[in-house]
């Protein structure tokens, strides 16, 4: 897909929101050639985060090096470390890597080139499914970067890449990307509106609750906001009923993006709470 029709189709800017920041045409010069994934991290992270000299390319959101910290809660044999992460200014990333709070990654790419589909380790494409089961997100944005190319990804039950460009050569197409991704509304970047985290009394209440069906590989407690309508239509314009479930976590993940909609959840209704099974589809 040409790299405008990616962003204008997949990304696009309010006519609110402001212009990115004007990008040199050396803007990415500095990023090293032919190197280790590791040596590249911390130039594209300067340029992206900004400093002192360079505003922030994602106002709100940040860049952390993850390639040496795989998810705390990643099941044996999975653990997968991503290059960039992009996370809320607010959140603690002094620790391991946090999938569950990820809005998008950078995954770069030693030898010269940015086509992440045929990497011997796999990372772009083993990486996704471990990542939305995470953060139940819908769909996830990700950037390949290799020698001077970049594409992007929008991953979900299939994928749509961009055409691969130089970006050394188009800096403002990548800056476009990564200021589009921060001020992208929510649910764009795919994160679902319809869940939040569970309070540390509905955690405690899920846990006892649950305590026999607990996940293998620990997650975060969600609340699925689910409109009820007592198996009637509601009437048009009248305000949605919601009801609330709480999840720990799937019986079982199937690590692949053509299966992962597919999974059995024990849930707990908030208000009666009664366990029960769910399908999550």
């Amino acid at each position: 897909m040409p790299t405008d029709g990616f962003l204008d189709t997949l990304l696009p800017l309010n006519a609110k929101h402001p212009k990115a920041p004007d990008a040199a045409r050396d803007y990415f010069h500095g990023i090293p050639l032919g190197t280790t994934r590791k040596v590249m991290c911390a130039p594209l992270m300067t340029r992206v985060n900004g400093n002192q000299n360079r505003p922030t390319l994602i106002p709100g959101f940040k860049f952390v090096d993850s390639s040496n910290h795989p998810d705390a809660f990643s099941s044996a044999g999975k653990k997968i470390r991503p290059d960039l992460l992009m996370h809320p200014t607010d959140v603690e990333t002094g620790g391991p890597m946090q999938f569950d709070k990820t809005e998008m990654v950078i995954e770069l790419k030693a030898r010269n080139t940015c086509d992440g589909f045929p990497d011997p380790k796999g990372g772009t494409t083993n990486m996704q499914p471990r990542w939305l089961h995470a953060n139940t997100g819908h769909v996830a944005l990700s950037s390949t970067v290799g020698g001077n190319g970049a594409r992007f990804i929008r991953h979900g039950r299939s994928a749509i890449v961009s055409r691969s460009f130089n970006y050394k050569e188009e800096p403002k197409t990548l800056v476009n990307f990564f200021w589009r991704c921060a001020h992208a509304q929510d649910g764009v970047r795919g994160i679902d509106n319809t869940l939040r985290l569970a309070t540390q009394a509905e955690q405690s209440m899920t846990r006892d609750l649950l305590e026999t069906r607990k996940p293998d590989v620990e997650r975060s407690l969600i609340v699925l906001q689910v409109p009820s309508t007592h198996g009637t239509p509601a009437p048009a314009g009248s305000p949605t009923e919601w009801r609330e479930f709480i999840a720990w976590g799937s019986v079982a993940n199937a690590y692949s993006l053509t299966g992962r909609a597919t999974r059995a959840w024990p849930i707990v209704d908030v208000k009666t709470k009664r366990v029960m099974p769910s399908k999550d589809s």
